[in-house]
């Protein structure tokens, strides 16, 4: 603990090079990994973990000046550049890390350069990419509801996310892009009624034996409750929620409870994150339904 609170009282260098200690500890973790076999069809509770190669001390150094040009938010001569080159280096958590911080700058500039990490084999990456694209599009947020460029922009980037979900093998892709659609700058409600539809259809989507996959996967269902919690918590810029929406909301206050319905990753704790996001959405509307 002594030694975290002096690198902390170093400086953004010291503080750099804790956060690059951190992430070279997590790759040697993965690399130990074991995975199982990827599979053609999408499985329930995939976990969004691939194993990585050890970092080489070529590829420590590039990832502290990753993270160097993050702490100085790009400004320096050449760090936006590195941190684009970078998005396709051979080591995945060298790409990871390059798109977070890509993200991270909110610069809606650069959600073209990150677009292509979308298709990533590795699906850590793909998944940090999808959280990327929203971070970037939140630099909007200081411009006119009416803008152009604003909402050409982000109706891109939400067809962006679908399309990477639609791809995508692993089902808590599927939530990772709802969270991420749910918070988008949107600036009026006719393109939030079309996310939220395609929000709940992810839900919708079959998966285990009679069962759809928001009833099925608690890391999925998760990522869907958020994407709808944020749409509820817009609503005075974007609308009222549907009532399809609205139903989904007030159905998930039981998640987890029925002992006969098997969850994949649906711990006690997970569960409970689920119904706890379906009740601040619904709190948040003021529905008066029997579920709040």
């Amino acid at each position: 603990m002594r030694r975290v609170i002096a690198l902390l009282a170093g400086g953004p260098r010291a503080c750099a090079l804790w956060c690059l200690l951190l992430v070279t500890g997590a790759a040697v973790a993965d690399a130990q990994r074991v995975s199982p076999p990827a599979r053609a069809k999408r499985p329930a509770g995939a976990a969004l973990t691939t194993p990585s190669p050890p970092l080489g001390a070529a590829d420590q150094a590039l990832l502290l000046r990753l993270v160097l040009a993050e702490d100085r938010r790009a400004l320096g001569a050449g760090d936006e550049a590195l941190l684009v080159e970078s998005l396709g280096h051979r080591h995945p958590t060298v790409r990871l890390t390059a798109v977070r911080a890509l993200g991270r700058l909110q610069r809606p500039s650069l959600v073209d350069a990150i677009e292509p990490v979308l298709r990533d084999p590795n699906v850590a990456v793909r998944a940090e990419a999808v959280n990327a694209v929203g971070q970037a599009l939140q630099g909007f947020r200081s411009r006119a509801a009416d803008d152009t460029g604003r909402r050409g922009a982000v109706d891109h980037g939400a067809e962006m996310l679908v399309r990477s979900a639609e791809v995508s093998p692993e089902p808590q892709m599927l939530g990772v892009a709802a969270r991420t659609l749910g918070r988008l700058p949107y600036a009026d409600s006719a393109l939030v009624r079309e996310v939220e539809r395609l929000i709940v259809e992810m839900g919708q989507r079959p998966a285990a034996v009679g069962r759809t996959l928001v009833w099925s996967d608690a890391s999925a269902a998760q990522g869907i409750l958020h994407g709808l919690y944020a749409l509820v918590r817009s609503r005075r810029e974007t609308g009222m929620p549907s009532a399809t929406a609205v139903q989904l909301l007030r159905a998930a206050t039981t998640f987890g409870l029925d002992a006969t319905s098997r969850i994949t990753g649906g711990t006690p704790e997970a569960n409970a994150r689920v119904r706890r996001l379906a009740y601040l959405s619904l709190a948040a509307l003021r529905d008066s339904s029997r579920e709040v």
